[in-house]
């Protein structure tokens, strides 16, 4: 007896309902002058929909990303990051919060429809490309396998990967809007690929993702999906629209989404945030006047002092009946 097919198309086209139906009430909450809040209901719902699905390990939120040289990068509606680590640094009262840099494996913007007009993709990408650019943070080399510990140089890296810590990037939409294929193909024509979202998702069924192709005599047909990140290194694979045309294809678009995500957050290793760093940059930045309370450290300068025959350091006048102990002496 045949064993049963496990129906995932169906079972993210159930998810995909309860986004369309926050789309749907997003869509009344706009027209009734609300805008902010007509954003926050489907931006709530993806949210909750990778927290159920992602193992506690992942903490996924919103706001800015900071290196550790305390830079700030735009805004993400969903942030995906490290729960074992130091997730976030600091979180505001309207619940903004703030990620190190080290922390973070995806992050995604989500938009209730695609309008040509706002080139929604290439602002989503230019901001990625801030973050990329304008934020540092250190590259996993591929010997590392986690916790501090690294392959010693006789072993094999485990994975042919230049490094190890990518970044995930997506883009959701509620609907298509008034998406044409030729604005869609400008917006992509200009963008370097390393900007790109890995996944730009329609929730009325639709995927942009990258694929390799096959020719026989007749047509083009799709060989492979590729939503790694270093998809975009490989000239074997092209940006392409999928169209799904059956009735689950609101599901077949989320499943992709969730597919290539579980995919990167398997083989992605994140390096432990240097806090101290963070601390560092701190203190360099801040006005600030250091008094030692160590007795052992003050006897110790007091001394030196007296017997150099110097002036007492700054924070030591206090001190200055053991300085001239230690002259006479």
């Amino acid at each position: 007896m045949k064993a049963p097919d496990f129906q995932i198309d169906k079972i993210y086209e159930e998810e995909a309902r309860r986004l369309l139906s926050a789309h749907a009430t997003a869509r009344i909450i706009h027209a009734s002058g609300d805008i902010h809040a007509s954003g926050d209901e489907l931006e709530n719902l993806v949210r909750e929909l990778l927290r159920r699905r992602l193992p506690s390990r992942f903490f996924i939120g919103h706001g800015h990303i900071v290196d550790r040289n305390l830079h700030v990068s735009p805004q993400f509606d969903i942030i995906l990051a490290d729960a074992t680590t130091s997730p976030i640094l600091f979180e505001g009262e309207n619940g903004t919060q703030f990620f190190p840099w080290e922390s973070v494996y995806a992050v995604g913007e989500i938009k209730n429809t695609y309008w040509e007009a706002k080139n929604q993709i290439a602002a989503f990408a230019a901001n990625i490309k801030k973050l990329k650019t304008e934020l540092q943070r250190e590259l996993t080399p591929p010997n590392y396998i986690g916790n501090g510990m690294f392959l010693s140089a006789e072993f094999k890296p485990l994975t042919a990967a230049k490094y190890r810590n990518p970044l995930f990037t997506f883009i959701l939409f509620g609907e298509k809007g008034d998406r044409t294929q030729g604005g869609v193909v400008k917006q992509y024509a200009e963008i370097e690929d390393t900007f790109l979202p890995q996944v730009s998702l329609f929730l009325d069924g639709s995927v942009i993702v990258k694929t390799s192709f096959s020719k026989d005599k007749t047509a083009w047909s799709v060989k492979e999906v590729n939503m790694k990140c270093s998809a975009a290194e490989d000239k074997d694979f092209s940006w392409t629209n999928l169209d799904f045309t059956n009735e689950d294809r609101s599901g077949q678009s989320l499943a992709t989404l969730m597919l290539g995500l579980f995919d990167h957050l398997n083989t992605c290793i994140l390096m432990p945030p240097p806090i101290h760093n963070y601390f560092d940059r701190i203190l360099s930045s801040a006005a600030h006047k250091p008094s030692i309370i160590c007795s052992e450290q003050i006897l110790q300068a007091v001394k030196e002092a007296g017997e150099a025959g110097v002036a007492i350091p700054p924070g030591f006048e206090k001190f200055e009946k053991l300085v001239k102990h230690y002259k006479r002496s």
